[in-house]
């Protein structure tokens, strides 16, 4: 099997932040990256810099948590469980992935976001209040 790189396209551009150089745009971003199969939760934090046409990719944090000893005693994944299992342990996966990246801020670190940002998310997270039931 060949690995491939993965095409990048910047959503996103901060003209402080990037600048072109022969042609080719440098970039400078963290891509948060979920994955959810039938019985397993992860998520990874990658950084990704230098021009757009051979970027250079790094790990920063990688979670992941599986379902698969609670699926044993039904012969194979029950999907209204693992829906459920999701739910609850996307947020736990996802402070891990940040811990592991030193991206967790916390108590009197705390950043705050800007005001329309956190109002846009708390509307996001209003659909999922499970998601905040820890």
């Amino acid at each position: 099997m060949t690995w491939e790189r993965p095409q990048v396209q910047v959503l996103a551009r901060a003209p402080e932040k990037h600048s072109r150089d022969r042609g080719s745009l440098i970039i400078s971003m963290k891509i948060l990256a979920i994955e959810t199969s039938c019985d397993e939760t992860a998520i990874s934090l990658i950084k990704a810099e230098g021009e757009t046409k051979q970027p250079k990719f790094k790990i920063l944090g990688n979670a992941l948590l599986s379902q698969i000893d609670l699926h044993k005693p039904y012969g194979g994944v029950f999907p209204s469980l693992a829906k459920r299992e999701h739910a609850k342990n996307l947020i736990p996966v996802l402070i891990e992935a940040l811990n592991q990246a030193g991206d967790l801020v916390t108590g009197d670190k705390q950043k705050h976001p800007d005001p329309d940002l956190k109002a846009e998310l708390e509307q996001i997270f209003s659909h999922e209040p499970v998601l905040f039931d820890l």
